[in-house]
């Protein structure tokens, strides 16, 4: 019974009586200490709701940090497995000298990719060293000239099994700032993306031009493309456009 529909009752009735007025003062302090009682038992439960979210986070937050070590050991097991065939290959590759002519020519460029994995491998110690896992970029002149030529050689042979003809036109050098490795990595990437995605007997073209202190690269292919409504997503990591999904490739199709 609500308090303030017994404090009309003892107005309006007019029944201010001794006797029942303690009999309405008992009543009261009982559905108040009702009142208390649940929210008390209300209290003790959200307390141990609490308890429990904690213990939950906690847990959760131990089975991450576990996997993070699992994901960092696993990087550093893949780099030991990598740094040594690798150094073997380029040591191998430097002692080449009986082969065909064609074979001899090529080594530069497999001596050049071989020195790129490895420096992929490095990246990976490094980004399970790096509690935040971000990776250092070191800013420095760089010629993209003589960067695409270095990019160009080993996507040639790629170019060739995939039987695209890849045509490099480089008009002028240019000089820029940043990360000469990130920049090829990211040039070597899109390249080779595009190789993957244009058909046999198909055609791509990568430009070199410099302006007025700018640099401009053209790339173009004869490929599936990107539609428009696909672009807000060409830096998801693991996005494909439809039916792009048999190319093995490293980015967006």
């Amino acid at each position: 019974m609500p308090v303030s529909y017994l404090l009309r009752v003892m107005r309006y009735a007019k029944l201010f009586n001794t006797p029942f007025a303690i009999c309405c003062l008992l009543l009261i302090n009982r559905l108040f200490a009702e009142k208390f009682s649940e929210s008390e038992a209300l209290a003790a439960q959200l307390e141990q709701s609490n308890q429990i979210l904690e213990i939950k986070v906690s847990e959760r937050t131990k089975e991450l940090k576990d996997k993070q070590k699992q994901r960092n050991s696993f990087m550093m097991n893949i780099f030991d497995d990598l740094r040594t065939p690798l150094f073997v290959l380029n040591g191998c590759v430097e002692r080449v000298s009986s082969v065909p002519e064609r074979i001899r020519q090529e080594l530069p460029v497999i001596k050049d990719r071989l020195d790129f994995v490895q420096h992929l491998a490095e990246d990976l110690f490094l980004m399970a060293k790096l509690e935040d896992r971000q990776v250092i970029l070191e800013t420095e002149r760089v010629p993209i000239g003589e960067l695409l030529d270095r990019v160009i050689k080993a996507c040639f042979l790629v170019s060739e099994k995939k039987d695209v003809l890849l045509e490099y036109n480089k008009y002028n050098d240019s000089i820029t700032w940043g990360d000469e490795y990130r920049l090829e990595q990211a040039f070597q990437n899109l390249i080779i993306n595009a190789i993957y995605y244009t058909k046999p007997k198909g055609k791509m073209y990568v430009d070199l031009k410099s302006s007025d202190n700018m640099a401009y690269i053209t790339i173009v292919d004869t490929g599936v493309g990107i539609s428009p409504e696909d672009l807000d997503k060409i830096f998801d990591r693991y996005y494909r456009v439809s039916g792009t999904e048999k190319h093995q490739s490293s980015g967006l199709g």
